[in-house]
């Protein structure tokens, strides 16, 4: 990083530390710009920042590689691992090169390839489940008795390891659901290993209420800071057997800037706190 970046850098660190609420009022207007063109008006930033607080954050950005220097527009990867940086995160894992992504299905018994690829989808969960060390992060719009089932041993283990599990579903509070009396196996579980497990729900509203209340839709897996599956299978049982299912596994990055949106989520009240159960001090 070049002197005057790595000097933004430190500068930037020393006005927003301990100050989480700062970096969030930061990253909320940046976020918003990803993917477009950044103009050289950065006056929001003086409230916050000071006079001298548009350079110091452009500079900053700079040093990330957050700033596409043909187009000039704000990149995520860079973004978030500024904003990861800016909240102490940088040393919190040895730094590892992001491997290839890695493509992973659920297919039909009928496809040519069932036998070989078929099931790479729930293997690829069950051993990001295995490998997590400190905090395993699921989103699934809907979960079901049998999905939850093929995955509660290796949950009931993180827990019993200490590692906080957050499930992110929809709908949990409609007890007719496949959706509650999964939760109710998944949460005797957690309590009976005295686990760390927060679950959250959203409930998609209707007509002018739909933008504060949007459906969940995305099915991610998050193993720490450093791996993420996205794809298209919730934790069913159908996803996991019989639907054709595709997901993709990514690294550090992506699963920082993940876990940066997810935070977000919560920060908005988009879903509410369906129930958490925590470890004894």
């Amino acid at each position: 990083m070049p002197k005057d970046e790595t000097h933004a850098l430190k500068t930037l660190t020393a006005l927003v530390a301990g100050r989480e609420e700062l970096v969030s009022r930061i990253a909320a207007p940046l976020w918003a710009r990803v993917g477009r063109r950044v103009d050289s008006d950065f006056s929001w930033a003086r409230p916050l920042l000071g006079d001298s607080g548009p350079e110091i954050l452009i500079q900053a950005l700079d040093g990330f590689s957050a700033l596409d220097h043909e187009s000039g527009a704000l990149k995520a990867q860079g973004l978030a691992r500024l904003l990861s940086t800016l909240l102490g995160n940088s040393d919190s894992a040895p730094s590892l090169p992001n491997a290839p992504p890695e493509l992973v299905w659920t297919l039909p018994n009928s496809h040519p390839a069932s036998t070989i690829r078929g099931q790479s989808y729930l293997e690829r969960i069950l051993g990001l489940i295995n490998e997590t060390s400190a905090t395993l992060t699921l989103v699934s719009p809907f979960i079901d008795p049998p999905g939850i089932g093929a995955l509660l041993l290796p949950l009931t283990s993180a827990l019993a390891r200490g590692v906080k599990v957050e499930l992110f579903v929809h709908d949990a509070l409609n007890l007719a659901t496949h959706t509650s009396r999964a939760l109710e196996d998944l949460r005797r579980d957690a309590q009976s290993q005295d686990g760390d497990l927060s679950v959250y729900s959203a409930e998609a509203g209707t007509g002018r209420d739909r933008p504060l209340h949007p459906l969940f839709h995305a099915k991610l897996v998050v193993s720490d800071d450093r791996k993420l599956l996205v794809g298209s299978a919730n934790l069913t049982s159908p996803a996991f057997g019989s639907n054709f299912e595709a997901g993709v596994l990514l690294g550090s990055d992506a699963a920082t800037e993940a876990l940066f949106i997810l935070d977000g989520i919560l920060r908005a009240n988009t879903v509410y706190l369906v129930f958490q159960t925590k470890r004894k001090s």
